[in-house]
């Protein structure tokens, strides 16, 4: 990730003991503690570092590269190609010194845990992925801390100088309709922060600005099941799940759309009611999305994708 100090940057690789900051070597003096590492002690891990995306990514920029066209040969090349002709350096970080009282001294070393990383994280469509730009998102931090956040243009959210640990990505319950809202399918993928923002068109409807992201339940009907309690039961409001299966909460319009949505044949004296025979007989849940354990140091990936109702079977929840 990168590292700043006042207009001189750098880009931190590895953990622990085999940790080092690569800067050019003009910035050098911004980190006047540090030791220079030598060059042949660095040439045989460039391979791992560049297996990172998101210090590939840093390290690309640095060279003067575009990390989604490069190969990782070539960026290797450039970067031994660096370090052997002075341009770049590999910073050792200094040993830091912690005081506990007046009578004690501890010297932490270099595999001392960081005192601070940076952190980011990238909503990409499943299918192209296209980085999905405006979408509102919350971080829980290691130490407890909460912060609201907006992707950008290039999908990304990124926090500077946290502290280090596991992290959580979170949203709300989505509060919109099927065509307004992303669902999370999963993580990882290869990063492309040059790619254009994902459009804003599904099925031939405009999104009515940014979308929402959550996590999406197919939910199997059931005989004597009500949209009020199956909500109650996953923890959300009905008439979220109303809206976001129907557009709207609106008795008659929402009777009309059971029969053709879901599928519903039987009636009683109010309307439409679920049945176990009702075909497809699935209503979407919008959950709250929790995505946990994305570490500190590096950008994590998470695949959205637009809830299409699948003709090919898939898995209910009950």
């Amino acid at each position: 990730m990168l590292e700043r100090r006042g207009r001189a940057r750098g880009v931190r690789v590895g953990r622990g003991a085999a940790a080092w900051l690569v800067v050019p070597e003009e910035h050098c003096g911004a980190w006047p503690d540090a030791a220079k590492e030598p060059v042949a002690a660095l040439l045989p891990r460039l391979e791992d570092w560049v297996r990172d995306p998101s210090v590939r990514r840093d390290l690309s920029a640095m060279i003067g590269e575009v990390a989604s066209t490069a190969c990782d040969s070539l960026v290797r090349a450039r970067l031994a190609d660096g370090f052997r002709s002075g341009r770049l350096v590999a910073l050792r970080p200094a040993e830091r010194r912690v005081i506990k009282n007046v009578d004690h001294v501890e010297v932490l070393g270099p595999d001392a845990p960081l005192e601070r990383e940076d952190v980011a994280f990238q909503l990409v469509e499943d299918h192209t992925g296209a980085p999905i730009a405006g979408v509102a998102i919350g971080v829980a931090l290691a130490d407890g801390k909460h912060c609201d956040a907006q992707t950008d243009r290039r999908g990304i959210v990124e926090l500077r100088d946290v502290v280090p640990g596991a992290c959580a990505v979170t949203s709300a319950a989505p509060d919109a309709p099927m065509r307004d809202v992303l669902g999370v399918v999963g993580q990882g993928g290869v990063v492309d922060t040059d790619a254009s923002p994902v459009a804003t068109k599904q099925t031939g409807k405009q999104r009515r600005g940014p979308p929402q992201v959550g996590e999406i339940l197919a939910h199997r009907v059931r005989r004597g099941e009500t949209v009020l309690r199956i909500a109650k039961a996953k923890g959300v409001r009905a008439q979220a799940v109303l809206k976001f299966n129907f557009g709207t909460d609106d008795a008659r319009e929402v009777d009309r759309r059971m029969s053709l949505q879901v599928g519903c044949r039987r009636r009683s004296a109010e309307g439409w009611v679920f049945d176990d025979e009702d075909k497809p007989g699935v209503l979407y849940i919008p959950m709250p999305m929790r995505v946990t354990g994305l570490a500190t140091g590096r950008l994590h990936v998470l695949r959205v994708a637009p809830v299409r109702p699948p003709s090919r079977p898939f898995l209910f929840s009950y």
